[in-house]
């Protein structure tokens, strides 16, 4: 790593927890933790993930052990990819369902099937996967 205006004796590089398969997803938490979403596949969207949480009691930038499954058989991935000029809803099992905000109440979207192509000038959507 390398640019101009960046010194690179100010800061390092260190696997803070490996062996995970196909890690999809990092959040840290307020008290120091992180939570990583991983898929056992490489095709994570026809795979059951897991979310694991790992800690670093002593501050020293690695995980303390292999981390804590806190819930494993998670469904797989709902993917948006851009598309001519469209946007291409895909995933894997379930029903899509749609909502005109996040927190909404979520319908059905009837009669689709994934792959689903959408118009990106139409009204503003939010969109999951419901099993």
């Amino acid at each position: 790593m390398g640019g101009s205006g960046v010194d690179t004796n100010n800061f390092r590089v260190t696997t803070s927890a490996g062996g995970l398969d196909f890690p999809q997803g990092l959040a840290a938490l307020s008290e120091g933790s992180l939570l990583v979403t991983i898929s056992p596949a490489e095709n994570y969207s026809s795979s059951s993930g897991k979310l694991v949480r790992f800690t670093d009691t002593n501050l020293d930038g690695i995980a303390n052990g292999p981390g804590t499954v806190l819930y494993s058989g998670l469904p797989g991935a709902l993917t948006m990819v851009p598309a001519a000029g469209s946007l291409v809803l895909a995933w894997d099992r379930g029903a899509l369902q749609q909502a005109d905000d996040a927190t909404g109440s979520w319908t059905a979207v009837a009669d689709v099937f994934s792959p689903y192509r959408l118009d990106p000038g139409g009204p503003r959507k939010f969109f999951r996967v419901g099993y």
